[in-house]
């Protein structure tokens, strides 16, 4: 009888341990399963904090006039008549998570015609910068702070040093009753210009970057700015 109940006991323990194990290991299967949605989730909140993600913008119509708006970074503008808008995707045509892209209907790469405005908000105060495979990368985000030295340094220069920044093609201009760090390249081959705008305030940089392939888009980004209104 001794041996009959300890054989029955080791037989319950077996199974407990058993049944432990397999709890173990379908915890773990679920896990696995799930770690490309947790990382995912993790990895998308730590990028609310760097960069305003294309869920905050609103494409919103108005008697004939169309305006994309973030009340959570408090920013609104009008879109171009007749233009095209893509939230969540980048100035090349790509899925991305912080961009929306605006472009006239004739834009196009090749031939080289058209106008285009990719913009995101960045949230960093400082660039923020990593080190990867024992070097230093630099995220494509810019911080508040390199933005407004750059804009001070343009203001308190001489006037020899600020001809040669604007040479550069670096000037510093105002939308919206705020200072712009304005940034002109000309394209290779010279087919046109890419400008780059960035508008920091006390928290975050609002950054614009424009392929303008014509004369004509000249004028249509300065109405764009026009119509920039941030809180």
């Amino acid at each position: 009888m001794f041996k009959v109940a300890n054989l029955e006991k080791i037989g319950k323990k077996k199974i407990i341990i058993s049944v432990i194990i397999v709890l173990i290991l379908a915890a773990g299967g679920f896990f696995w399963w799930q770690k490309d949605k947790i990382e995912s989730f993790l990895e998308q909140k730590e990028l609310k904090k760097m960069v305003a993600l294309s869920e905050d913008y609103t494409l919103v119509e108005d008697i004939e006039k169309r305006f994309i708006i973030n009340e959570k970074d408090g920013l609104k503008i009008k879109v171009p008549a007749e233009w095209k808008v893509e939230i969540g995707i980048d100035m090349f045509g790509s899925p991305s998570k912080q961009h929306v892209t605006l472009y006239s209907q004739d834009f196009s790469y090749r031939p080289s015609k058209g106008c285009l405005i990719e913009m995101q908000i960045s949230r960093l105060q400082n660039r923020r910068i990593e080190e990867y495979n024992g070097n230093f990368e630099i995220f494509p985000y810019e911080g508040v702070k390199e933005v407004k030295e750059i804009i001070n340094f343009y203001k308190e220069a001489e006037p020899e040093e600020k001809e040669k920044m604007q040479g550069k093609g670096i000037e510093v201009i105002s939308v919206d009753q705020k200072e712009v760090l304005k940034e002109t390249v000309v394209l290779e081959g010279d087919i046109g210009k890419h400008v780059s705008l960035k508008i920091p305030t006390e928290n975050k940089v609002y950054i614009f970057e424009c392929i303008l392939f014509s004369e004509e888009c000249n004028e249509e980004l300065n109405q764009f700015l026009e119509t920039i209104s941030i809180d």
